[in-house]
């Protein structure tokens, strides 16, 4: 009886024994699919995150390069003058990103060709406030405020255009036109300097500065000044201006020199044709400068002070007589 008895513990120990065996082995069964879950559910996540990446660069693949295509087309446009289809693209590029300051520049060119100027300073503004760096868009909008006759806001933005390209010849040359519609001669020569430094074949910087030269009466600088410009590139309106200046000087045989290339760049050319007079007056070469005159006051501009010259020279020959 005890031995059965034995028995029957024995075997409810290895059933006992087996049933816990069987019990672990299915719980670390379920511990491992929960884990390979788990590592599903973060490469799930993974891969979605990577798809939507890669959905989201091809978005803004396909953006920036519409907006290329776009810029492209209306540079293409502007070029051939089709300025309200190139504002169309224009707008297009900056449909898809405002901030695209190119864009903004090229569309304020377009603007300025169609004489939409308050759109155009806009524009420009634009350009700049997206990229404080665009040299080129400061210039171009000092170019419109100096149509616009507002020329302190011009000198302003040549200044940034000028900060932010400091070999920017034309920006110190319009710079000092600016100055020098506001009368402010001193300043423009300064400008006009440092155009002809950055440039030394600026001839109109050259000139330019010559006419501010003879307005601060620097007559012999302005000669120098004139003389570079003409120089490197004959002009009608520099030979008057030289010989102009001569006249100033009292200097008739420089002048009258000056004056007669000016007349064989430009035969007729009234500026020239009395300034030739009056060198001549001076020379009293009186028949020689009342021809001059005759010239001049065929132009209407200066009819009046070239009859006078006549006038004053009848007058000079009736009291020798």
């Amino acid at each position: 009886m005890m031995v059965q008895k034995a028995k029957l513990i024995a075997l409810s120990l290895v059933i006992s024994l087996a049933a816990s065996v069987s019990f672990g082995r299915a719980q670390d069964q379920n511990e491992e699919y929960q884990k390979q879950l788990e590592e599903w559910e973060k490469k799930k996540e993974a891969i979605e995150k990577e798809n939507e990446a890669k959905l989201s660069k091809s978005k803004e693949d396909k953006a920036e390069n519409d907006k290329k295509r776009a810029l492209n087309d209306g540079n293409t446009l502007l070029k051939s003058g089709r300025n309200e289809d190139a504002l169309a693209a224009y707008n297009e590029a900056l449909g898809i990103d405002s901030t695209f300051s190119v864009a903004h520049y090229g569309k304020g060119l377009a603007l300025k060709n169609l004489r939409r100027y308050p759109e155009a300073v806009s524009a420009y503004k634009a350009a700049v406030r997206h990229d404080k760096t665009y040299a080129q868009a400061y210039f171009a909008l000092g170019n419109i405020y100096t149509q616009l006759e507002k020329h302190q806001e011009a000198i302003a933005v040549y200044d940034q255009a000028i900060a932010n390209d400091p070999k920017s010849s034309k920006a110190y040359y319009q710079r000092g036109k600016s100055y020098l519609d506001l009368g402010k001669a001193k300043e423009a020569i300064e400008s006009f300097r440092a155009a002809t430094q950055i440039d030394p074949q600026y001839d109109t910087a050259y000139y330019s500065m010559g006419v501010a030269m003879v307005k601060q009466g620097q007559l012999e600088e302005a000669i120098n000044a004139f003389e570079s410009s003409v120089a490197l590139k004959e002009s009608e309106l520099t030979y008057y201006k030289l010989a102009e200046t001569y006249n100033k000087l009292n200097r008739a045989d420089e002048a009258l020199t000056a004056a007669e290339n000016g007349l064989k760049k430009k035969p007729g050319f009234a500026p020239a044709a009395f300034e030739a007079g009056i060198a001549l007056k001076a020379l009293n070469r009186y028949n020689e400068a009342i021809q001059k005159f005759q010239i001049a006051e065929r132009d209407s501009k200066w009819k009046q002070s070239a009859v006078y010259q006549i006038e004053d020279i009848n007058r000079i020959r009736g009291e020798g007589d």
